[in-house]
Formats: C-alpha cells, sequence, structure tokens
C-alpha cells in the first residue's frame, strides 16, 4: 500500500504540473505587428545660408514628419528621427543639423522641427525615419525624403559700402600709421547681410604705379549688421613708400561667381609737411552742363549747373585740403552754392551748384566762373 500511495502521489503531481503547462501555453499571446506609414513636407525648397543670423529676412525650413498607422489615424507618443546629408560633397562639419531630433509625434502622429543651415550652402536630402520592433513599414512604402537648396548669401549682394577711419594720412613722423577700414554689405533692398565672407586688399591708387602699405586681416566674415572691418597700416620708412593715393578694394569670396562689384575707398597718403596749397600744379573747373536752354514758357522753373573744381600737383596726383574760392563772375544772375566745404576733398576736388531761374534770363547771356586757391590767411 505504500508504493502504490507513492506511485498515485507521484501520477497526481506530474498530471497537475502538465495542466499548468498546458494552462500557460494556452494564455501566451501571439506577437501582434503594427503597420503604419511615414509622411515628410518642408516648408520651404530654398533657403538661404544666413546661420539663422537674420531669421525675420529669411526664412528658416521648417521639417515636418505624420506617422499613421494602417487606418490612417495619427500615431502619437513615437519618436522621429531626422536626418540630413549634404549631395555630392564630403558632409562638413558646421553644416548646420536640426533643432530637435528625435522628436515625439504628438496627437496627430505629427513631428515637426527645424533645419538650421550653419552657413553652409549645398543641395541637402532630408529623410524620416520610425524604427520600433512592433511596428513594420506598409508593403511598398518606404522611409521619405525630400531635397532642399541652401543658397550661398553672396548671390543676395546689392552694393558693397568702404569707409575709412582716416581717408587721409598725414604720415609727417618715422612712426607706423593706421586706419580702420569698415565695410558694409547690403541686399537689393537695402537690409544689411551677415555671414558674408570679404576679401580685403590694397591696390595702386589714382596717379600710383605700386601699392603701398598693408591690410589686415586680409579675410573677414560681416556680422549680424552686415559689417566687416580690417586695418591699413603704413610707415613712411617703409622701402616702397611715396606720397598719393592707395585704393582699399573689398570684394566677396564668391564675387566673380555672382558677378558682384566691389566696394572700394582711395585714402591719400602725405609724408609732406608742405601746405597742400603750395602743392598745386594744376587747378581746372569744369561745369555740366555747359550749356542751358530756359523755356521761356515757365518762368518759374529753375536750371541747375554743376560745377567741380580740381587741384593737382606736378605729377597730377589730386591734392586733398587746398582752400579754393568760387566765384560767378557776373554776380547779378543766379546764386552759387558751395559744397560741404570750401576745402578739397581726398580726391582734390570742391564742389558747387549754380541755380538760376527762367525770369532771370531775358536774352542770350554767357556767365562766367573762376576757381582760385586761397592762402590760409584769407581762409
Amino acid at each position: 500500500m505504500k508504493i502504490n500511495k507513492y506511485f498515485y502521489n507521484t501520477f497526481k503531481l506530474s498530471l497537475a504540473c502538465l495542466i499548468f503547462i498546458l494552462s500557460c501555453d494556452d494564455q501566451t499571446p501571439t506577437s501582434q505587428e503594427n503597420f503604419f506609414t511615414l509622411t515628410l513636407a518642408v516648408s520651404e525648397n530654398e533657403i538661404y545660408a544666413d546661420d539663422e543670423a537674420n531669421t525675420q529676412e529669411y526664412d528658416n525650413c521648417t521639417v515636418t514628419a505624420i506617422l499613421r498607422d494602417e487606418d490612417g489615424a495619427g500615431v502619437s507618443g513615437k519618436q522621429i528621427k531626422f536626418i540630413y546629408e549634404y549631395d555630392g560633397i564630403e558632409q562638413p562639419a558646421q553644416g548646420g543639423g536640426f533643432s530637435a531630433s528625435p522628436v515625439l509625434t504628438n496627437d496627430n502622429g505629427q513631428a515637426t522641427t527645424t533645419f538650421l543651415d550653419g552657413g553652409f550652402p549645398g543641395t541637402v536630402i532630408i529623410s524620416a525615419k520610425f524604427e520600433e520592433s512592433s511596428w513594420k513599414i506598409m508593403d511598398g512604402e518606404s522611409f521619405p525624403s525630400t531635397t532642399i537648396e541652401v543658397l550661398p548669401l553672396d548671390e543676395l549682394v546689392d552694393i558693397i559700402e568702404v569707409i575709412a577711419e582716416n581717408q587721409v594720412i598725414n604720415a609727417t613722423e618715422q612712426v607706423d600709421y593706421t586706419s580702420i577700414i569698415t565695410a558694409r554689405v547690403y541686399d537689393e533692398n537695402s537690409t544689411p547681410l551677415a555671414n558674408i565672407e570679404l576679401n580685403f586688399s590694397v591696390l595702386p591708387g589714382d596717379g600710383a604705379l605700386e601699392s603701398v602699405g598693408s591690410i589686415s586681416p586680409s579675410t573677414s566674415i560681416t556680422n549680424g549688421n552686415g559689417e566687416a572691418q580690417a586695418t591699413y597700416l603704413v610707415n613712411p620708412m617703409s622701402d616702397n613708400y611715396n606720397d598719393g593715393f592707395v585704393l582699399i578694394n573689398v570684394e566677396a569670396t564668391q564675387g566673380e561667381e555672382y558677378n558682384l562689384q566691389p566696394g572700394s575707398i582711395q585714402l591719400y597718403l602725405n609724408s609732406n609737411t608742405t601746405a597742400p596749397e603750395l602743392k598745386v600744379e594744376t587747378l581746372s573747373l569744369d561745369a555740366s552742363p555747359e550749356f542751358v536752354i530756359i523755356n521761356s514758357e515757365n518762368l518759374d522753373s529753375i536750371y541747375t549747373v554743376n560745377l567741380i573744381a580740381i587741384a593737382k600737383d606736378s605729377l597730377g596726383i589730386q591734392i586733398p585740403f587746398v582752400p579754393i574760392n568760387l566765384i560767378n563772375t557776373n554776380d547779378e544772375i543766379g546764386t552759387l552754392i558751395l559744397g560741404e566745404s570750401a576745402l578739397t576733398n581726398v580726391d582734390g576736388e570742391v564742389e558747387a551748384e549754380f541755380k538760376v531761374s527762367a525770369e532771370e534770363i531775358t536774352d542770350e547771356v554767357e556767365i562766367t566762373f573762376e576757381a582760385t586757391i586761397l592762402s590760409p590767411e584769407d581762409f
């Protein structure tokens, strides 16, 4: 009897375990696959490589992916990974990225981010991916991608303005003289352009055979105000120093590709302590137009003649800071208006306007203008 009881208990225990195992197998759920589609859209097909310096003027590219199940309903709470790649070139380290990635889908299945160009132009392929073990992309579908063009800002350059801290450098001592050169870059709407690479160089100016001095840095990038600076340096003891003009030339790095005009300014170098008016060899005076036809039927009309006096030395170099006097020999007719100063500017010029009304002219008349150099005492 004891032996039978043992076998009975053993059989009972084995049977119970078998029933339990079978019961567990019946309750184990089978793995369920979910099917999805993923779409991708961008807000801009073209953006400019402004490195987000001016987001109001130049739009960024908003990238939106939408995750849907097989019934077309949006799937929320899933991570969408955004990927970008520059097409046809080695991936630039500074070539931007996304404001966020991965991004969780919202209640509508949407995940949105912004592509940041990093200031690097090129063709960019943007794609989106969703990967989760229980989800499978629907047959015939693939992960979406699209292409955008990141254009260089140089294409937008309309004008490069150049100014100098000191446009006339009186290099009368044996020391270094400097002038800060500021270049401002604008588009056709007069909006300053940031992140434009500019090249600064020193060239021979009017009447000069070779350039004098140096400029540093030779390359600079415009800031948020569209400005870039470099410093011109000259020493009158340098081997190639000569008085006269030097030309500071500023051009965009991609200027030739986009047919952009460089900006420039002339500086005047003077190591001679002789008074400017004593250096003048020739003084010329030009008028434009030289002939004025008066319409007698409209006596209220005002006619303008532009005058320009130019002072040059014996080498033909135009001389700044020469005191000039302009007169109308027939002072009973018209009004002569001198420019901002009676001193010649950095180009050795003084400008003036002569204005006359139709009612002052009753017959053909010849008006003569004279330009003379004033002595410092007179001026």
